[in-house]
């Protein structure tokens, strides 16, 4: 006769787990391995038809859940006779040590391929990854990206904290997404805000701050940088944006992570109206390690490194800025993140070429203790 052994997985608090990966496998019957993945309640099911076996049938469980330990019955196995069996197992969280982040960035935001499946937002190119859509693939395709980024030897990932809400995410999945990229040796980058996408979506400086502080908190101590928002001074004041800095950076800063600001195409600061970048950079010192930069794309590669120079010169104190980023001495942090995410997007340039413009900026040597720290956008 048939029998079930019904598994459900618990955290602390008793509550269920969905998603959970549930692998079990028979030790003294010829019956293949079988995955299951849990659902709300915590729980699944595995049906047992003899033959060809006969009970007693001993079992091995191993359960993988993001944020969680994983747990297996080791050389306890399970031993079902012939009756159903309720097996109710709990596991820990994963409370990974604080690792701070390099500070030179191996990342690529857009522009690596792998073969994974086209998701809701992603680029006609349904092998073209945006890490930031991370949590929208399929836990396979999501280990076939992981495996690709290690390949290449990426380790910054830009994640997006309204990006995963609208997708609806809830503050603790997105935790949940950050501590199992950190467990598994990368460095995820969080942008904390973004502008409207539509009128449901428009919300005052102040309610922005606190869609932000539905997550942050617990990510402090746990995810090594953050950037306060995309393309900022397209959709906020500079007094805005300052608003934001202020009441974030002492938070980030003091749990040990960086903090940095994203700009539009070509921007290095945001200053208030009538003054300079210098004024800028001024009143952030000792809050801000630097700018996650976005080229203009009608810049061509000369016209790029001069521009990177420029910048470069600025963060080593000359043009009135000042002479380091005020928390550890050492200059602002200049990383070109976004360098050809929009024509790969659109399927107008190659992972080769966008990796040849990462080239372009990796390559502009140091002025003074300036220098460029890594790339987001191609290696």
């Amino acid at each position: 006769m048939p029998v079930t052994l019904n598994v459900y997985v618990r955290d602390s608090q008793g509550n269920g787990i969905e998603g959970a990966r549930v692998v079990i496998i028979t030790k003294n019957a010829s019956i293949q391995p079988c995955t299951r993945l849990t659902s709300g309640d915590g729980g699944c099911n595995l049906y047992f038809q003899g033959p060809p076996f006969s009970p007693p049938l001993l079992v091995d469980i191993a359960v993988d859940a993001a944020g969680y330990v994983p747990w297996c019955t080791a050389d306890s196995p399970i031993v079902l006779g012939g009756t159903d069996v309720n097996y109710v197992l709990q596991l820990s969280s994963f409370n990974i040590p604080f690792k701070p982040a390099p500070r030179v960035w191996a990342g690529n935001m857009c522009g690596v391929r792998a073969d994974v499946e086209s998701v809701p937002g992603g680029s006609s190119d349904r092998r073209l990854v945006l890490s930031w859509f991370y949590d929208r693939y399929t836990k396979s395709s999501q280990q076939t990206i992981r495996e690709t980024w290690k390949a290449k030897g990426i380790t910054h990932i830009l994640l997006s904290w309204p990006d995963s809400q609208a997708f609806g995410r809830t503050p603790s999945q997105f935790l949940a997404t950050c501590k199992e990229l950190i467990s598994y040796g990368f460095y995820p980058c969080p942008m904390l805000c973004a502008k409207p996408r539509n009128s449901n979506e428009i919300r005052t400086v102040q309610e922005t701050l606190n869609n932000i502080m539905l997550v942050l908190p617990s990510l402090l101590g746990i995810v090594p940088l953050f950037c306060v928002g995309w393309e900022l001074s397209l959709w906020l004041s500079p007094t805005e944006v300052q608003y934001l800095i202020d009441n974030i950076s002492p938070l980030v800063l003091g749990r040990g992570a960086y903090l940095y600001v994203h700009f539009q195409q070509g921007y290095m600061a945001f200053q208030q109206d009538g003054g300079t970048t210098a004024d800028f950079w001024w009143t952030n010192q000792g809050k801000l390690y630097g700018v996650l930069h976005q080229r203009d794309l009608t810049w061509d590669k000369p016209m790029y490194q001069a521009r990177i120079v420029d910048c470069l010169e600025r963060f080593n104190g000359q043009w009135t800025f000042p002479p380091n980023n005020g928390i550890d001495g050492t200059a602002f942090d200049f990383v070109a993140l976004e360098i050809t995410a929009q024509p790969q997007f659109d399927g107008d340039m190659t992972e080769e070429e966008g990796n040849s413009w990462g080239q372009t900026a990796l390559t502009v040597p140091p002025v003074g203790i300036a220098k460029v720290m890594g790339s987001g956008n191609g290696q």
